[in-house]
């Protein structure tokens, strides 16, 4: 997916960076538990899950980025801090993947964020985020393929 005209891969990791920062010196969040990986430092992450070069970011990169706004639980301090940095960095609105979401749940109400339809088909990634494709059988016709992949 396409930055935001001006942006760069390299511009946008470093607002990415900002934001951690910001969040981390919160003192109630408790980064022990940040990750299922056993206590992997998030700075290694991003530089392990924001890929990409020039002025485009992988698709599992903006999967990853999202479900990191939209996973509550203990990531809940990211969840204002996500959709503002999103605005900054991609022309396509924050809402769209959630609707996106919610139309492949099929509307209903999951109570754990990390089960819904993005948050494990990054998973099903994690190893292989070069391969990770926001299309799939299930979705090849869904009307907002067609605005993710337009920019």
């Amino acid at each position: 997916m396409r930055l935001r005209d001006g942006m760069t891969f390299e511009e946008a990791k470093k607002k990415i960076v900002a934001v951690w920062k910001k969040v981390k010196v919160k003192p109630s969040v408790d980064w022990s538990l940040i990750d299922d990986e056993e206590h992997e430092d998030v700075f290694d992450k991003i530089e392990q899950y924001w890929l990409g070069n020039d002025d485009k970011v992988l698709d599992f990169s903006v999967c990853w980025l999202f479900c990191y706004g939209n996973s509550g639980g203990i990531y809940e301090h990211f969840k204002p801090e996500i959709p503002l940095l999103w605005e900054k960095l991609f022309d396509i609105p924050y809402q769209s993947l959630i609707d996106f979401q919610t139309a492949m749940d099929k509307g209903i109400e999951i109570a754990s964020p990390l089960d819904r339809y993005l948050h494990k088909r990054r998973d099903k990634y994690r190893t292989t985020p070069d391969k990770f494709t926001f299309i799939d059988k299930k979705i090849r016709d869904f009307i907002l393929m067609a605005i993710l992949y337009e920019t």
